[in-house]
């Protein structure tokens, strides 16, 4: 094989064998660690708790790092290996197999001898007939001879005639300076006369319509005018801006037998969400720059603070929480949103949050079926109030 083609065959099998080798590869990290080898997102979560402290202690994770420091020296190994191999013969091999298995299974069938039958044939000269007249080369080129002198003949008649006509025709007279200057004015006045018809009927040129400048939209502080809107169209009672446990709550929204925290997230960017805790740490949200505490674990352990204070009280009511995402996006809300519900937490979205996945929140929020009066209202923020 020359060089070329050792280079093209090494190539197509380095293409073949890396698609088959990553895919692979790809499927075994994100069915039993959900990491996608990808995503810069990922590299960047796992960067940043590489950073913090990970102790890798169980052989979950020994094999998940035993992966990521081995997969690139596999695949050139795979890739070595699979070039050594002669495939022509192999796919030979492999193609004609169930030819030669149906070949061993179902024995050939052979004739007895009696039966078989030879035919002979017979000699070329016991065939072939007498010749009777002379060959066929010599009668060919005789009649080819004939056949020329009597095509010459009307050729040489043909070639006299058209000399005699040549001699008798008069001649042409070849066009006078004159004519041709009277033709070449006569043409310019015509295309003139086309090219003035045609700017007195060109269209005026129509200008273009003016974009008129949108009317600049309302600002709202972080969602909550609109936040607040929702709870009051739903029916229920609204508190605004408090401190629960030293959580800050934006709304809480307040019925006979609920209470809804609204904690209204507004940090800006691309964050990748985890709810689990690492070291005893709090869960961490990450950005490609930086990493923050959890609204998800600031607003349960809102929760779980306001409970314990309504039944101290003995006000035995339902208590939800809500994180409503309005500049940011979660990058992986996909996977997280059955994390959230085993967390009994409703993650949804109002203006410029994201992604789509999250509901919005005057949709998730259910309509109020039974008001707050004012003496449960004024009990409740008694009761918020001695947590500060």
């Amino acid at each position: 094989m020359g060089t070329l083609q050792v280079f093209l065959r090494t190539v197509n099998i380095g293409i073949i064998w890396s698609f088959l080798y990553f895919k692979g590869l790809e499927e075994l990290l994100l069915n039993n660690w959900r990491f996608h080898l990808f995503r810069q997102r990922d590299w960047m979560f796992l960067y940043n708790i590489w950073l913090g402290g990970w102790v890798i202690d169980t052989a979950r994770e020994i094999a998940f790092v035993s992966i990521l420091l081995f997969f690139v020296p596999l695949w050139f190994t795979g890739w070595a290996a699979l070039g050594s191999i002669s495939w022509i013969p192999l796919v030979k091999f492999i193609l004609t197999l169930p030819l030669r298995l149906f070949r061993m299974i179902i024995p050939k069938k052979i004739l007895p001898a009696s039966k078989l039958k030879v035919k002979r044939r017979k000699s070329y000269k016991q065939t072939r007939p007498r010749q009777i007249r002379p060959p066929s080369i010599a009668v060919k080129s005789s009649a080819k001879a004939e056949e020329k002198a009597v095509e010459d003949k009307p050729k040489k008649k043909k070639k006299k005639k058209k000399q005699a006509k040549a001699e008798n025709k008069p001649a042409t007279p070849a066009p006078s300076k004159a004519s041709a200057i009277m033709e070449d004015d006569f043409d310019d006045e015509f295309s003139d006369s086309f090219d003035d018809e045609d700017d007195d009927f060109a269209p005026e040129p129509v200008p273009a319509p003016r974009s008129e400048p949108a009317p600049a939209a309302k600002a709202t502080s972080g969602g909550g005018e609109n936040l607040e809107a929702i709870i009051s169209e739903k029916g229920y009672g609204c508190i605004k801006d408090i401190n629960i446990k030293d959580q800050k709550i934006d709304f809480v929204a307040l019925s006979s037998d609920e209470v809804s925290l609204c904690l209204v997230d507004s940090e800006e960017g691309d964050w990748l969400a985890d709810e689990e805790r690492f070291n005893d740490e709090e869960p961490l949200w990450f950005s490609e720059s930086s990493h923050r505490i959890s609204p998800v674990r600031q607003v349960l352990d809102a929760k779980e603070a306001l409970e314990a204070a309504l039944n101290d009280a003995g006000m035995m009511l339902k208590v939800r929480a809500y994180v409503v995402i309005n500049r940011g996006t979660i990058i992986n809300a996909e996977d997280m949103l059955d994390i959230w519900d085993d967390l009994n937490v409703v993650v949804a979205r109002i203006g410029k949050g994201e992604p789509e996945e999250l509901g919005k929140f005057n949709i998730v929020l259910p309509i109020c079926s039974s008001p707050v009066g004012d003496g449960i209202k004024d009990k409740i923020k008694n009761i918020i109030s001695d947590m500060w």
